[in-house]
């Protein structure tokens, strides 16, 4: 077995990390899109209140009007459909590794 030179072991560390960036991202993207799935996409009975619960207390709903807006019709009609819908959308592109972001 040879000796590897520096040039070959940095190639290597550069190959490693390379890797390990990539699992990570995939690892994210993963537990991103499963929380949408499960507490945010119309999964589950309480759907509804975690999607109230998260706009009730996002800084981006009280700052913005039309996101305010959107709330106040939630809160009043429920969260429709679409809505979920778009959510899943969402969540499967995020664990689509061919879409480029």
């Amino acid at each position: 077995m040879s000796r590897k030179t520096a040039a070959d072991l940095a190639e290597d560390m550069a190959g490693l990390a390379h890797d390990i960036r990539t699992r990570a991202m995939d690892e994210v993207r993963r537990d991103i899109a499963d929380e949408l799935r499960e507490h945010y996409a119309g999964a589950t009975p309480d759907a509804e209140d975690h999607v109230l619960s998260a706009m009730r207390e996002s800084e981006p709903v009280r700052k913005i009007a039309q996101l305010k807006g959107l709330l106040d019709r939630f809160e009043e009609d429920g969260v429709p459909a679409d809505f979920y819908a778009g959510v899943a959308f969402a969540a499967a592109m995020l664990l689509d590794k061919d879409f480029d972001y």
